[in-house]
């Protein structure tokens, strides 16, 4: 059994989603990038999710967003069914598009959301790609670093029908991060953002150079072929984050980790009640599985790390 999720409304987390068996099925050719422009824009305004970043690698795609109502699960559930269904029809792919499980980091502290954006930007550098973040082909921007902050996008044309009951057109738009304007303003938000990124993309470009990679260019990128696989690997049994708390100190990470393993033994608790048919018991804040599909109790609100 998988841990339970966790999942408070007012996050800003940090969504990866791979390709199956990391195939370069998501290669930004313009048709697919309008297309995931268009699932993006119009399935975040469907559960309200805020987009504040994002970068579509050929092989995965990295999102930052402020999940006002708690509906990450949904919003991933439409997002990549729209998506996968458009890489089938366009390439005329059988099977699963995307990995079962995406990773999903809760990110606490204003600084934590600095450092993943720069760290989404910057991917296709780290990758070996190209040099700087701009020369990626695809989709790859933050909010508040492009002047153009909002793109009506139409409707693919590519599995979804003329007679859709989906609209026609839907807004594409990234944002800076509410909590970062609130308490730096906008200018030095935008500045942070900016430094980050290019202590990120220095890095990765010593990494290149470290291990004798050749940047591939942009050109390249778009010639590969999408049933190709890439060579990297991930370590088999690898710890992944659940929540990054950058800036906070120690004190802040033992609240915050803390907190989870109140939660998943909590959750565990009430789970064993529930199948011995104790219908009355009480889960814990942030379960989210149960509740959408048993209609369980919860517990009410209460303070939690995020206000510290």
């Amino acid at each position: 059994m998988t841990q339970p999720r966790y999942i408070v409304p007012g996050e800003t987390i940090l969504i990866t989603v791979r390709t199956i068996a990391r195939f370069y099925l998501l290669r930004p050719d313009p048709e697919l990038v309008e297309a995931i422009k268009y699932c993006l824009g119009h399935y975040a305004a469907k559960h309200g999710l805020t987009l504040n970043a994002v970068c579509v690698m050929s092989t995965h795609l990295h999102l930052v967003a402020f999940d006002r109502d708690g509906n990450r699960s949904l919003f991933l559930r439409d997002l990549n069914r729209g998506i996968a269904n458009v890489v089938k029809a366009l390439r005329g792919w059988r099977g699963p598009v995307f990995r079962p499980k995406p990773n999903i980091v809760r990110l606490l502290t204003e600084q934590a959301i600095v450092g993943k954006i720069a760290y989404v930007l910057a991917n296709p550098v780290a990758a070996g790609a190209v040099r700087h973040f701009v020369e990626w082909p695809g989709l790859c921007d933050a909010g508040g670093l492009s002047k153009r902050l909002q793109q009506s996008v139409g409707r693919p044309t590519h599995f979804f029908s003329k007679t859709s009951e989906l609209p026609a057109r839907a807004i594409f738009n990234l944002e800076p991060p509410a909590s970062l304007i609130t308490a730096y303003g906008l200018p030095r938000a935008r500045r942070m953002i900016t430094k980050a990124t290019a202590r990120h993309e220095v890095q990765a470009q010593e990494e290149i150079k470290r291990q004798n990679w050749k940047v591939l260019g942009p050109t390249h990128c778009l010639r590969i072929s999408p049933f190709q696989r890439t060579k990297a690997y991930e370590v088999f049994g690898a710890r992944e984050p659940t929540f990054a708390v950058l800036g906070g100190g120690k004190a802040l990470y033992i609240v915050a980790a803390a907190q989870l393993r109140a939660f998943r033994a909590a959750y565990r608790t009430a789970l064993e009640l529930w199948r011995k048919r104790k219908r009355h018991v009480c889960f814990p804040r942030g379960t989210w599985l149960m509740r959408i599909q048993h209609g369980v109790l919860c517990d009410p609100p209460r303070r939690t790390v995020e206000a510290f």
